[in-house]
């Protein structure tokens, strides 16, 4: 598939995550029940599990696309999930991510590193 030090398993593996993130924030947006089945299926930890993997660049620009495919819809997929339930609020901000004190601070940190503002 042509991109750089990076197998087309990876490849590959890296658009069905793209696919599936697509359908999760068409399946959450307005929709209580897509939000609650989120919630039940860990789906939050998921995505902020995606998040913490996107914090950082690799200086390879179709890789780097990716990821920010990725940190994009993974991050539509949370605000979605969160927009209309108080309880998935609270769900999202309990998970856990590694190298961070909490979810709020992994948040903070990469409206930084994406403003600048380190």
């Amino acid at each position: 598939l042509g991109v750089e030090g990076v197998s087309d398993e990876q490849v590959e593996r890296q658009k069905c995550v793209v696919a599936a993130l697509r359908v999760l924030v068409n399946l959450t947006n307005h929709n209580e029940i897509g939000c609650s089945l989120l919630a039940q299926a860990n789906g939050f930890q998921t995505a902020v599990d995606l998040l913490s993997t996107c914090n950082s660049v690799s200086g390879n620009v179709a890789l780097d696309h990716d990821r920010f495919d990725v940190l994009t819809l993974a991050l539509g997929v949370c605000i979605n999930g969160v927009e209309l339930s108080a309880g998935n609020r609270e769900m999202l901000g309990s998970c856990r991510v590694k190298g961070h004190d909490s979810v709020w601070h992994l948040l903070v940190n990469l409206f930084r590193s994406r403003t600048g503002l380190q």
